[in-house]
């Protein structure tokens, strides 16, 4: 069984920063494969005896359209991804002799087992400044769902892993992906040559970057010099001091600190004020008076705004967002879902 998202919980699942107002983002994606370039100069209106073309329709359209194709693949992916389970599941349970339904049950519900005291007092106290004076009693049945929800997660990723384990699964379904081209002095980590390389759109006054920060780290120690990480600037309206920071972080750049002063924003968010920046400076031994002459000139934002540019032909509509081989990833994902794209791009170019 499924549950609704529980209201005490819902910040904490909300993926990341929209470009309108700062609030989550929608479930909507950007990424896609480029249009088809068949029927590119199809006239689709003519006004006054002048052409619009397909080809500039889909250019101004292209956005809107990758994240449409991106929607559609994530749908298919999903249903796949239960057609396949349903298979495995009828075969093991022929291998039984249960019924599918029987299988379920032992080897999921069945091992959820009750919730504890100490469980529901360690989220209530967790939760407890987000519930605007509510007691536990008050929302101990949500919490109780939403406890019982995880154990089940937890469960059916345990089975499913087993079953997976013992099959031999091969999946033709193509993500879409698109070419996501960056200047060639663009903030990176990792070689040139690396198979896989990430793109983030990244807004450092947006929450959720900060919550990605830890995720990229994790995935750059594991893969090593298999990936190349490279940063694009995405300020959003809605974060003012966010610009300051894009700034701030160039400037250290100028300085050979650009990573650290980056990492610093990210993992060890403030107010990002003018002082708090010149701190940061300050604390990597950065020659200040330089750093605050090169922030108030604003002479990187010119390549600050080119970025917010890319990202928006590429229909990025909030922060992070991230391009791995060009595929999608919007929002603050879980480390497992950044490693499932990165081991099926190295496994599809060892095929190659």
């Amino acid at each position: 069984m499924r549950y609704p998202l529980l209201p005490l919980v819902s910040l904490l699942l909300a993926a990341g920063c929209s470009a309108t107002n700062g609030a989550p983002a929608s479930a909507k994606s950007p990424g896609s494969g480029a249009p088809a370039a068949s029927g590119a100069n199809e006239v689709v209106a003519s006004v006054n005896g002048v052409d619009i073309r397909r080809d500039e329709l889909d250019q101004r359209a292209g956005g809107r359209l990758a994240a449409i194709r991106q929607q559609e693949y994530e749908v298919r992916q999903q249903v796949l991804d239960d057609l396949v389970l349903e298979k495995l599941i009828e075969k093991e349970a022929k291998k039984r002799g249960l019924s599918s339904e029987a299988l379920v049950k032992s080897e999921i519900d069945d091992k959820v087992g009750k919730n504890s005291e100490n469980e529901i007092d360690a989220l209530f106290e967790r939760h407890r400044g987000q519930l605007g004076g509510r007691t536990k009693a008050d929302v101990r049945p949500e919490i109780e769902r939403y406890l019982r929800q995880q154990k089940e997660t937890a469960e059916r990723t345990r089975f499913h892993a087993f079953l997976r384990e013992k099959a031999e699964i091969v999946t033709k379904l193509e993500a879409p992906r698109v070419a996501v081209t960056v200047p060639a002095d663009a903030p990176s980590l990792g070689p040139a040559s690396a198979p896989i390389t990430i793109v983030e759109f990244t807004d450092y006054q947006c929450p959720y970057c900060h919550r990605a920060q830890g995720t990229v780290d994790e995935i750059l120690a594991k893969y090593g010099d298999k990936v190349r990480f490279i940063h694009q600037d995405l300020p959003l309206d809605s974060h003012p001091r966010a610009i300051f920071a894009s700034r701030a972080a160039r400037c250290a750049g100028d300085q050979g600190k650009y990573w650290e002063y980056h990492r610093g924003l990210l993992s060890e968010p403030s107010d990002f004020s003018d002082a708090d920046l010149v701190k940061r400076a300050a604390g990597l031994s950065l020659a200040t008076a330089e750093f605050k002459t090169c922030v108030d000139s604003k002479k990187h934002d010119e390549v600050i705004r080119a970025a917010q540019k890319a990202g928006s032909a590429l229909g990025v509509s909030g922060t992070p967002a991230f391009f791995v081989n060009g595929r999608v990833l919007s929002g603050a994902r879980p480390r497992e879902q950044f490693e499932q794209i990165i081991d099926q791009e190295l496994a599809r170019l060892a095929s190659n």
